[in-house]
């Protein structure tokens, strides 16, 4: 992946709008009982908000509301003040798994992130567009690759890629990391931190990573047992860019993990 600093992609009057993301008093119950229950949590535009918790307890639920596959039982939820609807062309999602189609090149999977816009815009999602995306992600050169070609970090950064060609006003990123080992996880996670905050994209990333919340997010949500209304909110009071060589970022962020760590009923080993 090239060093030099992401350039931002241009951005329509309307796709590409970062928005701030509103949840007010969100429950949602599948008819076993809530999985979640009583949920507030506010996003400013163009922040990045970590969701952590143990397994089940309505993480991912969470963002299929955000991304209007799941309707609240009660509650709403609003991008930019309106309500969130089925199928809502403001969000972009990338899942664990790239979910990249076999048949199509790399080139043509990023392209398909464009469908929605060429709606609006018959030009989106151009060759050039796309290549400059490629370029971005540290794909250049690999276009005309077939899925089963490359490694699952470059699957992975092809399906962010296509998120990003839709110029979403929210990215939701449901632990899209958790699939690859340790080291491709830390290039994505830096490669993720430099593209959204080049481009003021609004995140959402849920994680059972503690260690990743801390790096990427600005703000930190833990959500406790399915169902039992319980959300604690966590700043992160550490600056952007982060400079992992100072004592100072270095210990802040150590504080940070163990308050997280005990949150989600871990002991901090360190």
């Amino acid at each position: 992946m090239t060093s030099t600093t992401p350039r931002p992609l241009g951005r329509s009057a309307a796709h590409g709008t970062s928005l701030p993301v509103d949840v007010q008093q969100v429950a949602v119950d599948f008819g076993r009982g809530p999985v979640l229950a009583g949920l507030d949590l506010h996003v400013p535009s163009g922040a990045v908000h970590a969701v952590l918790g143990p397994s089940g307890c309505g993480k991912s639920t969470l963002l299929r509301v955000l991304a209007g596959l799941t309707r609240p039982s009660s509650g709403t939820a609003r991008l930019g003040g309106s309500d969130v609807v089925e199928g809502d062309e403001r969000v972009a999602v990338v899942f664990q798994q790239p979910r990249l189609l076999p048949w199509l090149d790399l080139r043509a999977n990023i392209a398909l992130g464009a469908t929605r816009r060429r709606r609006h815009d018959p030009s989106a999602g151009s060759r050039a567009e796309v290549d400059e995306l490629l370029a971005r992600v540290g794909l250049d050169g690999y276009g005309d690759y077939r899925p089963a070609a490359v490694s699952g970090g470059m699957a992975q950064r092809t399906a962010l890629a296509r998120a990003l060609l839709a110029r979403p006003g929210v990215l939701l990123l449901d632990e899209p990391f958790a699939a690859l080992d340790a080291l491709t996880r830390l290039n994505m996670q830096a490669l993720v931190d430099e593209l959204v905050h080049a481009d003021g994209t609004t995140v959402v990333l849920v994680t059972h990573d503690v260690d990743e919340a801390v790096r990427l997010a600005d703000d930190i949500t833990v959500l406790g047992a399915a169902g039992s209304g319980t959300a604690t909110a966590v700043p992160v009071p550490l600056g952007r860019p982060r400079d992992t060589t100072d004592p100072a970022h270095l210990a802040a962020a150590a504080r940070l993990r163990t308050r997280l760590l005990e949150l989600v009923g871990v002991e901090s080993l360190s």
